[in-house]
C-alpha cells in the first residue's frame, strides 16, 4: 500500500515515506492511520506533525463537511494559485510530488501544500507567509471565529510535552500510541 501511494503522488523516487494517511468514508467520516514507518517517531514529533498534517486532509476541500460546494471551490482555487505565488510556504514534499498527468501533479501538490499550510499553522504560524497565513486562518475561523492560533499552539505543546512526560513506554524509546487521550 506504501509504494502504491507514493507512485500515486509522483514520490516513489523521492525517498519519501508514507508515514500516515487520511481517508475520509462516503459518509464523510475521516480515518487516520498511522502507518509503521511513521511510528518511530518520537511522540511528540508524530501528535505535532505527522497528525497535524493529516488532520489538514480531513480539513480540505474534499473532506471538510461544514464547507459549502462553493467554498470548496474557492479554497481549492486559492490553494491552487499559491503554488504559483512568490514568497510562498516552502516545501520539500510538495516540490517532489510529479506525474506524468500535469493537472494531476498540479492538484496533488494542491493537496499537500493545504496540508503543509495547515500543519505549519497550527504549530509555528510565524513561519507562514502572510498569505497562507490567512488562507487557513480564514477556513479556521468559519467554524470558530476567536481562534487564537498563536495561544493555541504554546498551549498544545505544553500538553504535548505533559502528556509525553507520563505516557507508559513500549519497547525502546516508543510510547504506547493507543494511549492517547481522547476529546
Amino acid at each position: 500500500m506504501n509504494n502504491e501511494l507514493l507512485a500515486e503522488r509522483g514520490l516513489a523516487r523521492s525517498g519519501a515515506r508514507v508515514e500516515a494517511v487520511c481517508t475520509t468514508n462516503p459518509h464523510g467520516r475521516n480515518t487516520i492511520r498511522l502507518m509503521q514507518e511513521g511510528q518511530n517517531y518520537s511522540m511528540e514529533y508524530i501528535i505535532e506533525n505527522i497528525l497535524s498534517h493529516e488532520m489538514a486532509h480531513a480539513n480540505d476541500w474534499v473532506s471538510d463537511m461544514e464547507l459549502s460546494n462553493e467554498e470548496r471551490l474557492d479554497l481549492l482555487l486559492a490553494v491552487g494559485s499559491r503554488l504559483d505565488a512568490v514568497p510562498r510556504y516552502g516545501s520539500n514534499y510538495v516540490e517532489a510530488i510529479e506525474n506524468k498527468n500535469k493537472k494531476t501533479e498540479r492538484y496533488f501538490k494542491a493537496q499537500e501544500y493545504w496540508a503543509e499550510i495547515s500543519a505549519q499553522y497550527f504549530r509555528d504560524p510565524d513561519e507562514l507567509d502572510a498569505k497562507d497565513y490567512l488562507l487557513v486562518d480564514g477556513v479556521v475561523r468559519k467554524t470558530d471565529p476567536n481562534f487564537n492560533c498563536r495561544k493555541s499552539s504554546r498551549e498544545r505543546k505544553e500538553l504535548i510535552k505533559k502528556y509525553v512526560e507520563r505516557a507508559p513506554r513500549q519497547k525502546g524509546n516508543q510510547y504506547a500510541a493507543r494511549n492517547l487521550p481522547r476529546r
